[in-house]
């Protein structure tokens, strides 16, 4: 069981550098495009509207962005986010992952549809932009989304250098554990 908790909390750490990298980015405004990602942040007041999506995917295409072959950015969005965008779509242009998995090779983990050239997906890794007033908001207040094309972000792989964890069993510490009553988990990246 440790383990098993070990191997999730650096897994999360590992993402969360990552989406700090994306999020930390100069030059991305509140909706922009440009060198492969677009950043959606909502105010605090606000919902996130279908509108952020076409501005999203019109800033990368104009900034001449490939698409990925299916002809899709990936957007990431919490699913407070993606409650505001879905129960504001009323114009038929949301369509749901399963009126379409047969048309495509791979689905994201977390992937629950598709509009305006994005598909979309649900994640609460998305990180917090704004506190919103009086607490934990019901809206898509304050949440950061992501719109990446191809060659966003890189995460370089060093030989050696992925995560590891170990396992050290009882009496592993030699002297320093006399009576084996000592055992360790651990892991590093």
């Amino acid at each position: 069981g440790a383990l098993r908790e070990i191997s999730k909390d650096i897994a999360r750490k590992m993402d969360k550098h990552i989406r700090d990298q994306i999020s930390g980015r100069s030059g991305a405004l509140s909706v922009a495009g440009g060198n492969a990602t677009s950043e959606v942040t909502v105010g605090t007041d606000d919902l996130l509207k279908v509108w952020d999506l076409i501005e999203s995917e019109t800033l990368l295409d104009s900034e001449d962005n490939y698409r990925f072959p299916d002809g899709y950015y990936p957007g990431i969005f919490h699913p407070k986010q993606l409650f505001d965008l879905m129960s504001a779509t009323t114009t038929g242009s949301w369509q749901d992952v399963h009126k379409y998995t047969a048309d495509v090779q791979q689905i994201y983990r977390g992937e629950v549809g598709r509009m305006y050239g994005i598909r979309v997906v649900s994640s609460t890794r998305v990180q917090r932009a704004l506190a919103a007033a009086g607490g934990i908001s019901t809206k898509a207040s304050g949440y950061r989304a992501h719109i990446l094309a191809p060659g966003a972000y890189h995460v370089v792989e060093l030989e050696g250098g992925n995560a590891q964890t170990f396992v050290k069993g009882l009496g592993s510490a030699g002297t320093a554990d006399p009576v084996n009553q000592e055992a360790s988990v651990g892991a590093k990246v």
